[in-house]
């Protein structure tokens, strides 16, 4: 993407145009390549929705994407967010009032979360029957920062595009520097990036990478809010793997983004930290409506939509076999 001096936006390069699907249609969230079925994204949950549940595609599973490179911009969620209002009120009507069931992963929790946190409470009592929150980042993600330094996202993009081009594109996207690890879940003093004269902090992280890597970003940070963590206020079924070796820290032998450095490892689940996945549990004493949290160790960040222990533990839920009148906690080993 690019500053657009005009707007004070990000906007796509010149020749590049980005389309995302916007009539409910399943197909743009069941695969990354609908040409490979190895690159399933919420395609086992939709074939399981279809074969063992009964519900129609074309009638009864509904998606609402975004683009995630700047969707954190509050100028774009604000227009998402009334898209997204529209899609589960229409939805609601033509269901003859029945309440929908939300469903997100990764940084889409926190783009369900804010939209929620946005809404009158009898809006979402009416309108919401419940939200089953997948991997949510809702503390933001120390992986975050190691992926705007080093370019290193995981080991399937280092195989595919040079570490220098991955940075060279993701230090454009607002979203990136709105998933930094936040106060709320890691604390203000927790050191995300270590140089032989400076530590970076959660408190001024945001800054000094817009400042290193990217100036223009400066100008587009008073339009990305932090991380908020204020209960949703709707019931809601937070899933997310652990037991998985998860970036905590990024030590540089002298100075920011050099090629000389080192990984601190802690819990995780491969992509998001710990402090971050449990977020939801400190609702447990505030959110009007249930919270049920369950914690798998069978799969990562990403193969958790593919796991069949997911896959048993979302049917379970969409059919009503879950408990309704207490905060539940589950482990699945």
């Amino acid at each position: 993407m690019r500053f657009d001096k005009n707007s004070s936006r990000m906007i796509n390069n010149e020749g590049v145009d980005v389309r995302v699907g916007g009539n409910g249609e399943i197909e743009k969230v069941e695969y990354l390549d609908p040409s490979f079925s190895c690159t399933s994204y919420f395609g086992s949950v939709i074939h399981m929705l279809e074969n063992q549940h009964g519900y129609s595609r074309k009638s009864e599973i509904y998606s609402v994407p975004y683009d995630f490179r700047d969707i954190a911009d509050l100028r774009n969620f604000e227009t998402y967010a009334h898209k997204l209002k529209q899609s589960i009120e229409g939805i609601y009507n033509v269901h003859g009032g029945v309440p929908v069931i939300l469903t997100s992963h990764s940084m889409g929790g926190l783009v369900v979360l804010n939209f929620l946190q946005a809404q009158p409470k009898d809006w979402k009592d009416q309108f919401i029957k419940s939200w089953v929150s997948i991997a949510s980042p809702f503390g933001g993600s120390v992986k975050s920062a190691v992926a705007l330094v080093t370019g290193y996202w995981d080991k399937i993009f280092s195989i595919v595009l040079k570490k220098e081009l991955v940075k060279a594109s993701i230090i454009t996207f607002p979203s990136l520097f709105y998933l930094l690890p936040s106060k709320a879940a890691f604390g203000k003093d927790y050191v995300v990036i270590k140089t032989k004269n400076h530590s970076f902090t959660v408190e001024n992280l945001r800054t000094v990478l817009a400042e290193r890597l990217f100036p223009p970003m400066l100008k587009i940070l008073p339009h990305v809010p932090e991380i908020s963590h204020q209960q949703p206020d709707v019931e809601i079924f937070c899933v997310y793997s652990i037991g998985q070796e998860t970036f905590s820290r990024l030590d540089f032998a002298n100075d920011l983004g050099d090629d000389d450095y080192s990984e601190q490892m802690g819990e995780g689940d491969g992509t998001v930290n710990i402090e971050s996945l449990q977020i939801c549990k400190s609702w447990t004493a505030k959110n009007s409506k249930p919270v049920h949290i369950f914690e798998v160790n069978d799969s990562n960040h990403l193969t958790i939509l593919n796991s069949d222990r997911f896959i048993e533990i979302y049917g379970f839920l969409i059919t009503d076999q879950h408990s309704k009148n207490e905060h539940t906690a589950n482990n699945y080993n």
